[in-house]
C-alpha cells in the first residue's frame, strides 16, 4: 500500500509538521508530562541542611554528597555529626537524616497504575518521615532497622467512608 500525501502544499507542509513535532516529543522525553508517574519515578533529591554527607551508590565506596544530588534506589545516604539532611522522593514524600544515620534507599519506583513503592533500611540513627500523599492500596512504603519494620500500605480515605 502506498501512502498518498494530499495534493494541497498547505495540507502536506500540515501533515509533516504534525508528524515532526510528534517525534520530536517522543524523542526527547517530553512525554513525561504526560505521564510524570512513569518518568522520574526511581529518583530523588538530596538537600543538605547542615554539616556533611556521603552517598554510596550500589556497592561502591562512599563519597561526599552535594546539594541537590540525585539518589535513586539502591544507593546509600549517611550523615556526619552535627548533619542534617532531607531525601525528597518524586512523589512529594521527605525523610530527615539526623546527625550519624545510615539509610538505604533499597527500592524507589512507582508502577504504570501509579502505585509507589518505597523500601529503606536504616542501619543506624534517626529519621523522620512524612509520606506526601495519600497511597493507593497496592502502594507500599516501609522502613526496616535491625530492630523492626515499620510499613505503610496504602492510606484510609476517612473522606470516602462517610455518610
Amino acid at each position: 500500500m502506498k501512502l498518498r500525501l494530499p495534493r494541497r502544499r498547505s495540507i502536506r507542509m500540515a501533515v509533516l509538521g504534525v508528524t515532526v513535532v510528534a517525534f520530536v516529543l517522543v524523542a526527547t522525553g517530553l512525554y513525561a508530562a504526560v505521564a510524570p508517574h512513569q518518568a522520574a519515578a526511581s529518583t530523588s533529591s538530596l538537600t543538605i541542611l547542615d554539616g556533611t554527607a556521603q552517598v554510596r551508590h550500589g556497592a561502591g565506596a562512599f563519597a561526599d554528597a552535594t546539594d541537590g544530588q540525585i539518589i535513586q534506589g539502591g544507593d546509600t545516604v549517611k550523615t556526619a555529626v552535627d548533619s542534617h539532611v532531607v531525601l525528597t522522593y518524586f512523589d512529594g514524600s521527605t525523610v530527615s537524616l539526623e546527625p550519624e544515620t545510615e539509610l538505604t534507599i533499597d527500592t524507589l519506583q512507582a508502577t504504570p497504575a501509579g502505585d509507589i513503592v518505597v523500601q529503606m533500611t536504616q542501619t543506624i540513627g534517626n529519621s523522620w518521615h512524612v509520606i506526601g500523599r495519600k497511597l493507593s492500596p497496592d502502594s507500599k512504603y516501609e522502613l526496616k532497622t535491625p530492630s523492626s519494620t515499620a510499613s505503610v500500605r496504602g492510606v484510609f480515605d476517612r473522606t470516602a467512608s462517610r455518610s
